[in-house]
């Protein structure tokens, strides 16, 4: 079994966690302004309709910098793809960054999609243990209809 464990210099890697959950923290006021207005407007309908990337990219074109690219961040169909949960709930940073061995990891999935993968990030080099982020590009859980609609029930 290998050890885990927090590194012991981790300025620059901690300054990519803070990076990842400022991202988190901002997707979550932008979704939580547009449920606000939502709101405001007396919408009484599916929430989940509402957060799909091809209704987004109309309304709300400032949402995500992929609107106005017009492309989607998941391999899934525009018409599919759920923005809800972008910010993925089961993406841990808890433990952020931890060791194995000699690598470095950031994020964890807590429920290990089979689509979920490590990439390596190649910008710290005064590092000498390779590092590690969680990334979810592959993953669809979050991203359809059904899941939207099953996590947000009352």
């Amino acid at each position: 079994m290998v050890s885990q464990g927090k590194p012991k210099n981790q300025d620059e890697v901690q300054v990519l966690v803070d990076k990842i959950l400022k991202w988190r923290i901002t997707f979550k006021h932008k979704r939580d302004n547009v449920l606000r207005k939502l709101k405001s407007d007396g919408f009484a309908g599916d929430l989940a309709k509402i957060f799909t990337f091809s209704h987004l990219k109309n309304k709300y074109p400032d949402f995500c910098p992929q609107y106005p690219k017009d492309e989607t961040c998941h391999p899934i169909m525009e018409k599919d793809l759920n923005c809800y949960h972008c910010a993925c709930p089961h993406y841990d940073l808890e433990d952020s960054p931890y060791e194995e061995g000699n690598r470095l990891f950031i994020g964890r999935c807590m429920i290990q999609s089979k689509k979920h993968k490590y990439v390596e990030h190649k910008g710290i080099h005064s590092r000498k243990q390779e590092l590690y982020i969680l990334s979810c590009e592959d993953c669809l859980i979050p991203h359809t209809l059904s899941f939207v609609q099953q996590m947000d029930k009352p």
